[in-house]
């Protein structure tokens, strides 16, 4: 808490007081006498939290190992190739980068299911704050996030941000309608929310993963809170659809081979390679054929702007 206008817009998530008292490792409301912890620097806004907060130090699972080796590689690969081959990431990033553009300086903004604040980046000009629940990924540095925080009681004042970027997390949340409501809450009037949710893609983060999304589902949850909706866009249509879906065959395809009968490897093997080769080629095409796609019902996601 460090921040002081994190600390002049904080309230007590039990009972939405603003009396809070910090010490070196809790935070205490004076109000109704709730503790809530401070653990490894990290103030932990939630009611009865009993989860260990993951500080990137439990990196041995090969989930661990292909994330880091796929952030590495976004990292490093020229801007061209990220968005022709990993379009469906490359589209997000972008969408949220140009919105953080549109925001004054100074702007107070929530990254709210902020992981490990991939996109802070992009808010260098703003007051940036990022709250996670911390329970999505063990391999993931959540002590990053400024606070950490039930998306269903978020602990901020009413009417206290000029914007709210929530990215890839409403598919983990069981609540999303509540979810909503707290976000148009804690907004100022004509504050915004910038959203990107999936439509399709697998599970993933099990076993806190619950919905994909429709734009019919996101504009009944969006006006549902009282928001306006500027625009509800999909990422793409049915060949990009397509070949991001092909891309998991090769985690299939590595799994088989990993643990087929010696007779049977060279027989993955090919699969796999034949896979890897196709692979870059049908991501390729995927753009240019996604073009005669009007409709774009069969999507990846949506990226959406309301405000309120």
């Amino acid at each position: 808490m460090e921040k002081q206008y994190l600390e002049k817009i904080i309230i007590c998530p039990q009972c939405q007081n603003a009396r809070l008292q910090k010490f070196a490792d809790k935070i205490i409301c004076l109000a109704c006498a709730y503790n809530y912890p401070i653990i490894k620097g990290v103030p932990v806004l939630v009611i009865n939290y009993k989860d260990e907060i993951y500080d990137g130090q439990i990196n041995s699972s090969e989930e661990a190992e292909q994330w880091n080796w796929r952030e590495k590689i976004l990292d490093k690969i020229p801007k061209i190739l990220f968005k022709y081959i990993f379009f469906a990431t490359y589209a997000i990033r972008d969408f949220i980068n140009q919105a953080a553009k549109d925001f004054a300086p100074g702007a107070l903004i929530l990254d709210a299911g902020a992981g490990e604040c991939i996109y802070k980046k992009y808010f260098s000009h703003t007051n940036y704050l990022a709250a996670d629940l911390g329970v999505g990924s063990n391999f993931w540095n959540y002590t990053k996030v400024d606070f950490l925080a039930d998306l269903e009681k978020i602990p901020l004042r009413n009417d206290c941000l000029d914007g709210i970027i929530c990215s890839e997390v409403l598919e983990h949340t069981s609540s999303p309608d509540k979810i909503f409501l707290e976000f148009y809450r804690i907004l100022k009037p004509n504050g915004r929310l910038i959203l990107t949710v999936p439509a399709g893609g697998g599970i993933h983060q099990a076993p806190h993963h619950f919905y994909s999304y429709t734009k019919y589902g996101l504009e009944y949850l969006a006006r549902m809170a009282g928001f306006k909706i500027k625009f509800i866009k999909p990422e793409g249509g049915f060949f990009k659809y397509i070949a991001q879906q092909k891309s998991f065959l090769r985690e299939i395809l590595i799994s088989k081979f990993k643990n087929a009968p010696l007779y049977l490897k060279p027989f993955y093997l090919c699969w796999l390679s034949i896979h890897l080769i196709y692979t870059p080629f049908s991501l390729l095409f995927a753009n240019a054929l996604d073009k005669i796609d009007h409709k774009q019902n069969f999507t990846l996601g949506y990226l959406c702007n309301f405000y309120k």
